[in-house]
């Protein structure tokens, strides 16, 4: 078995923290859009979970 090159390892590393960092976004996204269509069809208000925790009601753009 070969061993990676320096270039091939930084890629990796690179391509590998670039994936996670995306997923990471992807799930708090996803949280906040699940929270907020929840909380509209099950109470029927718009107070979200970061409105309780900050104050302000930050709607996503969809």
């Amino acid at each position: 078995m070969e061993k990676m090159t320096d270039g091939k390892r930084r890629l990796h590393a690179f391509l590998t923290a670039f994936v996670v960092t995306l997923c990471v976004l992807a799930f708090g996204i996803g949280f906040l859009e699940v929270d907020a269509r929840s909380r509209q069809v099950g109470f029927g208000d718009e107070n979200t979970l970061l409105n309780s925790l900050t104050g302000q009601n930050w709607q996503l753009p969809w």
